[in-house]
């Protein structure tokens, strides 16, 4: 049992709402990663007690996509190039793909027109190309969907591992070593 439906008792939830508590819940990992990538920036920036908040502020205001490549630029800047970078890129490159997946489900419709049995999401874009382009996935179960959110939680967790094994020097457990790339779910092509 997750642990969304050990707290809430989702499965006894019809299924466009256990659907709905996992978009909040996704909506709610998605902000504590943005925030640990500020607090990483912010940290790595090595900046005056003064001038950390007028620049926490410059940070908040960056699309998560810029605030994700001045992370990069100043890990590169601190660390130089080599694998303590090139494991936070590949930490960035995950959740950039994950950013496109959650705004994917996050600026879909959903028919409702199969419930109780089925939902789906229906996304319509224009390529660059100009062609339109449209995507369904259909929705019986939520395990994809739990495992998304999982996975969105794990990797602003291991960026935040990253920050202190790296940065700040604290060595890790033998038990925790990092998760490899080709360990990481597959999150689509959407």
């Amino acid at each position: 049992m997750d642990q969304v439906t050990a707290a809430t008792g989702a499965s006894q939830l019809p299924l466009e709402d256990q659907i709905a508590l996992r978009l909040g819940r996704m909506s709610m990992r998605f902000a504590a990663v943005e925030s640990i990538v500020r607090y990483v920036t912010l940290s790595l920036l090595d900046l005056s007690p003064n001038d950390k908040p007028k620049i926490d502020a410059v940070l908040a205001e960056l699309p998560f996509r810029k605030l994700r490549a001045t992370l990069l630029a100043t890990a590169r800047q601190v660390f130089g190039e080599g694998e303590k970078l090139e494991a936070l890129h590949s930490m960035l490159r995950d959740i950039d793909r994950a950013e496109v997946r959650r705004n994917v489900l996050t600026h879909s419709a959903w028919n409702h027109s199969e419930l109780p049995k089925q939902i789906a999401r229906e996304k319509t874009r224009v390529s660059s190309g100009g062609a339109f382009r449209a995507d369904q996935e259909i929705f019986v179960d939520i395990a994809n969907l739990d495992a998304f959110v999982q996975h969105v939680h794990e990797t602003g967790a291991a960026i935040l591992q990253w920050y202190a094994y790296v940065y700040l020097g604290i060595v890790p457990p033998a038990a925790e070593q990092p998760v490899a790339a080709a360990e990481r779910p597959n999150l689509g092509e959407h």
